[in-house]
């Protein structure tokens, strides 16, 4: 099955490319993406699925996603993204990571 990367919005792309650049531990963060990533190439599902009832709101009207995963990057970090169907095959749209208290404030865990 062929997967293509994309980013929810070109913000996201645009600081996920600015963390090559970036402190140290943003350079790290950026590996830990590129591998995930890396990952999501090979098996798109590898992820865990979110239940749909605790997809945050704000990503339902943003992106109007039907669907959400989420990978733990690492201890600390975590990405999430949609997968969807397009005439190239299937495709993994990375709404955004962020550390793990981050995420529990998204998720309201």
């Amino acid at each position: 099955m062929k997967v293509s990367i994309y980013f929810a919005s070109e913000e996201i792309k645009k600081q996920y490319l600015s963390l090559e650049k970036g402190t140290y531990e943003e350079k790290a963060l950026y590996s830990l993406l590129n591998k995930a990533i890396d990952t999501l190439v090979e098996n798109i599902f590898c992820g865990i699925q979110i239940p749909k009832k605790q997809i945050p709101k704000k990503y339902l009207t943003a992106y109007r996603i039907i669907n959400l995963w989420k990978i733990n990057i690492s201890s600390s970090h975590r990405l999430v993204y949609t997968v969807a169907s397009a005439e190239e095959g299937t495709i993994a749209v990375i709404i955004e990571w962020f550390d793990h208290k981050e995420y529990e404030s998204r998720f309201n865990y």
